[in-house]
């Protein structure tokens, strides 16, 4: 029953990563994005108060160090 979350996060997360190679292309320097995308995550983590919000900046900066 747990392994559903599992299994279905790592099939949103490939479909995501082919979704954003296709928009992006190759060409694109994705490690320009992962400073600004870490301060955000870090400071939706820090300053909001909204757990959704919280959770939203440790996807951001986990993002930004994958």
């Amino acid at each position: 029953a747990q392994s559903l979350g599992v299994v279905f996060g790592s099939n949103i997360g490939t479909t995501m990563t082919g979704w954003l190679v296709s928009l992006i292309g190759f060409g694109f320097k994705i490690e320009a994005m992962a400073l600004p995308l870490l301060a955000a995550g870090v400071g939706f983590k820090l300053v909001s108060r909204n757990p959704r919000n919280q959770f939203l900046g440790e996807a951001l900066a986990g993002f930004a160090l994958f």
